[in-house]
Formats: structure tokens, sequence, C-alpha cells
């Protein structure tokens, strides 16, 4: 991974001003490369002036607030550390003052004139006092650290010094008395007051998740917390407030931007000590607390937790990809976001090989054909040796080249031997006509995602099979994502319970690209994906050991089955480039269940809008009449479309949106309202209301803060239409109102293609 070194003062980006007493300076940290946790660091942290600020802080001090854009990461010093980095820093002083004092006896020098040589005793005269005063306060902070270190017991653990808390308005803040007075009473067919209840727990940018009793989580010496703030730019999760630590003995803290963060993560050391903290403190909470494990016994979770492993994804890597057989692992995710789509996968389905026995003669013919340059026939080589010898009429026949070509797809390297760009390999392999579906690849095959690289392998195939394989060649036009799978949430285990090969391509997800573009200059450091690895071994002996567990494990098939059957299948696409421009630039083939109303019936009696608001507890609409009109007849109103690749789901800091079984976009009560969702929807359709009243904090959340900082009350939250799948009906409302049969709610491609 290459680590971009951005000139910048960390005091410019970091989410509190710090007061004097609470910050230790911005250093050129030459001597950190000593200490932990940044020895090892490649680069080392002199490669960032200004990225890396240490603060001293005590209780009471806020240091981030939930929502805010994020931009910094903290690493909370252990004592030890602590007093290792001041010694670092003292150090750099008195290396300083020396390389100042061996320059001016030096004197007068080829390198150095008399006008440089003034002007560093001019500097000298007037830094000195400076050094001198910082160095006798390091020299009063390193003593009295060093008592507190010696005054510890041996293999103590570590203490707790910070919380993270979340502030969310509770469900029935509603507009107007008369709401509050009606919900009070049993209304026939009313709505629940909140369309989803709080999770487990939520998930919080931090070793820990919130509590969902307390909304809050600890955090103790040694955390690293606000790391995917720091790497998406992603509001924070929840503020954090310190709770120990006073003026005379504080806790220690590392703040520091994305490409320190980046650096320091890269260090062997500091991974395996993450990796540790992990293990004890924080794995248990993730995994046990998923549905799929809840039943297992102390002893069940002990024997499975000495059988899990920690596994690391690039941005763009595949996890899963559609129709693998390969039914090894399922994961539950760390860290990071992974994308779960359909339609997307390169590898031949059961029902894309045309005829068994005309793609192994044409498998067969490819070491002849005269129209392939040698140098690709010669790379075909391994696959043709590999093919089954078995007759046309073998039903195996089928099943064993789709295994091979499957195997082939996933690890041939065609690409970068056959040219350097994307261009040139188009050229070379004949597949010009195919040059829209390359045109978002990296320009130089060396830089090609590995999803890009299973591409290319299908499309190649597919020119030079078009008897045998059926063409995927609009695989990307088809695709339809499920769901963005985030910290703590497991991907890939029905298939592995069932023994089924993969049904949908999970992706390390980089945003802002669909999954096949690298970080542009704007987001210059890649994301990555962290993840818990569960054998299919494991699983399996799990349920030999637990029946509760195995009986669990059937009804989440069940269920899992029930919802796939109710998901509506998607209709071909292959005339998608045949739609207009105007088609396309307004996104329609994206909608799912898209909100039309034909102009020509609706006579504007806004029985749609007050249905909406009469099927809504919280009295807020869903439906605006406001948007673009399609071929002048055809009104787009603002309203949620359930799209295909449902952008607003990414980077929720807290997972308060989700889709819901019917595909129905849902926004939980814990949401913070940080408005990252309304920001991302391309179509404007998550509105962001003001509560009735500002949600303030209670009184043992205001007993932790410090005096001077005062919280943020919560404001607004975010509301989305969820296709009134909330309601008792499930069917939505401003549809069945309308008394001229002018609103409609159809899947955008279909409903335009047969007009």
């Amino acid at each position: 991974m290459v680590v971009v070194n951005i000139p910048i003062d960390i005091r410019e980006v970091a989410d509190e001003p710090a007061p004097q007493d609470d910050l230790l300076g911005v250093y050129e940290l030459q001597e950190f490369r000593s200490v932990p946790p940044f020895n090892g660091m490649k680069p080392g942290p002199e490669n960032f002036p200004g990225a890396m600020i240490l603060r001293r802080v005590h209780r009471g001090r806020v240091l981030c607030h939930q929502g805010d854009p994020g931009r910094t990461a903290f690493q909370i010093l252990t004592q030890p550390d602590a007093l290792n980095v001041l010694k670092a820093l003292r150090r750099s002083i008195d290396a300083e003052a020396k390389a100042i004092r061996d320059a001016l006896a030096t004197g007068v020098t080829t390198e150095t004139t008399a006008d440089e040589l003034e002007r560093l005793q001019r500097r000298d005269a007037a830094e000195a006092p400076l050094r001198t005063l910082r160095a006798a306060r390091l020299d009063e902070e390193i003593q009295t650290l060093e008592t507190a270190v010696a005054a510890r017991p041996a293999n103590s653990t570590p203490r707790i010094v910070a919380q993270a808390r979340l502030l969310v308005a509770p469900p029935g803040n509603r507009r107007g008395l008369l709401k509050r007075l009606l919900s009070l009473l049993p209304r026939f067919g009313s709505a629940p007051a909140s369309n989803s209840r709080l999770p487990d727990y939520i998930p919080n940018d931090g070793p820990q998740d919130l509590s969902v009793g307390t909304l809050s989580a600890p955090m103790f010496e040694g955390d690293l917390f606000g790391e995917m703030s720091c790497m998406n730019l992603a509001p924070r999760s929840a503020t954090v407030i310190a709770t120990e630590g006073t003026p005379a003995e504080p806790v220690y803290m590392i703040e520091m931007v994305r490409n320190a963060l980046d650096a320091l993560r890269g260090n062997a050391e500091y991974r395996r000590r993450m990796d540790e903290i992990y293990r004890t403190r924080v794995m248990e909470t993730q995994v046990r607390s998923l549905p799929l494990f809840r039943s297992l016994s102390d002893a069940d979770y002990k024997w499975l937790s000495s059988r899990l492993d920690l596994v690391e994804f690039g941005a763009g890597d595949i996890i899963f990809d559609e129709h693998d057989t390969a039914n090894d692992f399922c994961y539950v995710v760390r860290n990071g976001v992974v994308k779960v789509s359909r339609g997307l996968g390169c590898l031949p389905g059961p029902d894309e090989i045309r005829s068994p026995s005309a793609l192994l003669q044409e498998l067969q013919s490819l070491a002849s054909n005269s129209q392939l340059s040698p140098q690709i026939c010669q790379l075909l080589q391994p696959l043709l040796t590999a093919l089954p010898a078995q007759p046309a009429s073998d039903p195996a026949l089928a099943a064993n080249l789709r295994k091979l070509l499957n195997q082939w797809i996933r690890t041939a390297d065609l690409h970068t031997k056959i040219a350097a760009t994307t261009e040139e390999l188009l050229e070379r392999s004949g597949l010009n006509q195919y040059a829209a579906v390359f045109a978002d690849f990296q320009e130089k095959t060396a830089d090609w995602w590995e999803l890009e690289a299973r591409i290319f392998h299908r499309i190649l195939l597919d020119s030079l099979c078009p008897k045998g394989l059926k063409a995927r060649t609009t695989a990307l036009q088809q695709r339809r994502t499920l769901s963005y799978a985030s910290r703590g949430e497991l991907i890939g285990e029905i298939a592995l319970l069932r023994g089924e090969e993969r049904s949908a391509t999970c992706l390390a997800f980089t945003h802002p690209s669909s999954g096949q573009k690298t970080a542009t200059q704007a987001n210059l450091i890649p994301q990555r994906v962290e993840a818990v690895r569960i054998s299919a071994e494991t699983l399996k002996g799990l349920m030999e050991r637990s029946p509760a567990f195995c009986q669990h494990v059937d009804e989440t098939i069940r269920q899992r089955q029930d919802r796939d059957q109710q998901t509506a299948v998607l209709a071909s696409t292959e005339n998608l480039a045949s739609q207009s421009p105007e088609f396309e630039s307004l996104g329609l083939a994206w909608g799912q269940s898209l909100m039309v109303i034909d102009l020509d019936r609706c006579t504007r009696c806004q029985e749609c809008v007050k249905a909406c608001v009469a099927a809504h507890d919280d009295g807020r609409t869903r439906l605006y009449l406001d948007g673009p009109r399609f071929e002048s007849r055809y009104l787009i109103p603002v309203s949620c479309r359930q799209c295909l690749d449902p952008v607003c789901m990414i980077g929720c800091p807290v997972g308060a949106i989700n889709r819901g079984n019917g595909g129905e976009i849902r926004i939980a009560d814990h949401c913070i309202g940080c408005s990252k969702c309304a920001d991302q929807c391309p179509y404007g359709s998550i509105q962001m209301d003001l509560l009735d009243s500002a949600h303030e904090p209670d009184a043992d959340l205001a007993s932790l803060l410090g005096p001077g900082y005062v919280l943020r009350s919560v404001q607004e939250r975010a509301v989305v239409c969820d296709q009134c799948k909330s309601t008792p009906s499930g069917k939505p409302s401003c549809v069945y109102a309308c008394p001229h049969e002018a609103a409609m709610r159809v899947e955008g491609l279909n409903f335009f293609q047969k007009l």
C-alpha cells in the first residue's frame, strides 16, 4: 500500500481545540522510532511533520462529539508507553540544543555563511528559554509517571480512562400536542411508534461496541479509537469523554491524521498488540452477540474462540464470489465495509453453460486458433491442459467444466502478461467491442482490482466460446446491492451451512467507487476490511457440540429461505443500453420500488401525501410532490426508490440504516442525526426532520463533563420512506389512497421499458 504524505497541521483538523494544559505540542517525531507503539513504523513518525500531536487530558475532557466529521484517530497510551514517549521528547530537546551548540562552535564553514550563523544565534537566543521550560516540564512529568509506573502491580489490567457515550432522541418525540394526546389512545390499524428497535449492540468506532442498556462503552489504556472516522472521513459514532486523569497526573494520548495512522497500523508489532486487545476484550462481544451465536454456553464459546482467525482484506478484494463452489469459511466483520451484491460475479453459474459439448470443443480448438496471437495461446495452455477427458455425453461434464473455468477465472493473471495498459490489452486480445465495460478500469493493468481481472477473464472466455457460454458482458449493469455489511455483521454463513455455492459477491468496499475503481486523489489511502474467520469445520463442530446452536442454525436457514422467496427477482437488463440519456441521468433503472405519478390522471388532490402522514404516528411525511419529470407525463416525486445500489447505507457511524426483509430502507431509533445518509442519497429521498424539542444529555452524562464543556443536544433525525412496511397493512398507503390511480410503485426499468 502506498502511503501519501499529506502536509497538514493536525491542529487545523482536530475535533476539539486543545486548552493550554491539554497539549504538549506538535513535533517532528524523530526520536519516536525507538519507542512503542511507534518503533518499526515504515515510514517513521518523522515523515509526518505536524500529523501527530501528544495530548494530556484529565477527567471531563471531551475528545470528540458524535456526528462530527472525523479526520483524526486517537491512540490512548499506557503509562509505560507514555513514559517512553515523554523520554523520547526529552531526548529530542537535548539533541536539538546540541545540534545548535555544535553549529555555533564550528563557526563559519563552507556550508555555513556568516549571515546564516548570525541567524542561528538569534534563533538560539529566542528559543533557548522555551527549550529550558519544556525540558523542565517534561522532567517533572517523567518523574511523576515513573512513580506511577513503579507503583502499579506487575501484570495489572489496563485502566478504564475514557467512555464513549451515545445521545439519541427518544422514539416518542412527536410534533404537536394533538399528536401526543392521540398517541395515548389505542388506534385501530395504527403504525407502531417506531419502525425498528434498538439492536443488541450499537457499532462504535472504538474497540468495544456500545451497550444497548447504557448507550456507552468503556475505553482502556492502549485502545485506538476514531479509526474508521479518520480513514473514511465518516461522522463520529459517539461522544468520547475522559473519565480518568488530573491536571497533575493526566492521561496521555496521541491524536493523528490518517496517513500517520495507516503507517502505524502497518507496524507488525503494533498490529499484534491491537489484535491481542481485540481477542481479549472485544471479540466475544461481537461474535457472541450475533443472532447465530446467542445460544452458546460459556464452554461452547471458549471452544469456538480458540478456533477463530483474524484476517484482513485490501480495498477491492473479493471475499466471496457469486457461483463460487468453495464454501470453506464465513466471516464476522471486525472493521470496514463489505458490499454484498448479486449479479456482479463473473464465475459461470449452473445455467450459464449453453452446451457442455460445444464448450469443450471450443476450448480444445483454442490451441490451434489462428485468430489468436501466439502469446495468448501460450498463456491459455495451462487451462487447455487441464480440460477433462470426458465424452460429451457424460452428465458430469458440465459440472467439471464449470469447476475448471471458475478456478481459472479466479487465479489467472493474463491481463498483466498481455499488455501494460487497459487500452493496449483490449487491442491485443480483440475485445475492443467491450470498451464500455472497461471504461472505469485502472489505466495500468498492474493496478487492477481483483474484480477487474476476473471480469476481463470472463469476457475473454465469452468471446472465445460463444456457443458454449452465455455472455456476461452486462454483469456490471445487472448488479443489485443486497446490503453493506459493517462492524459485527456475519457474512457467508448460509452457503457454508447449506453446503451450496455462493449466492452473492462480497467485496471489501471503498467508497465512493462502485467496487472497481481505486481511491482517487480525494481519497488517498484505500480502506480495508478486517474480519474474524470461521471455518466450515469449526461451525459444523459447534453444531455437534451444541443442540441449541444446531436448532438455531436450522431456524436461521428457514428464515433466509423465506426472505429469499419474498424478494422479487429482477428482470433482465439487456435493453438497458437502448434507454434514453434522460432515463439514465434520472437513475430510473436503479429504482426497485420507484414512486411514479401519472400527471395525466393526477388532480393534485394531495391525498397521497395526507395518507403518508396519517400512516405514521410521528406525523412526518415521507413523500414530497416535487421532483423531475420523465417524458413530461410522469412525475418522479421525492420518496425512497429502494435503489439497486443504496449508497445511503454506506458508512452510518452507528449502523442505524439497513434493508428490511422486503428490501425497503429502514432507519432505526438510535439514529444520531449526523445526516450522512441524507447527504449521500442522490435523489434527496432522506429528510432530516427537526425534533419537537432538542434532546438534552441526562444528569449521568452531564456529570462526566469537565468545567466549560457542554454536549450538543440532538435536534434532528433522519426520516425515510420504508414503503409502509412498518405499518400493519405493509402496503404503500400513498398508492392505495390515490382516488385516480395516478400514484404507482413500480420497478423502474420494467415499467418504462413497457411504455
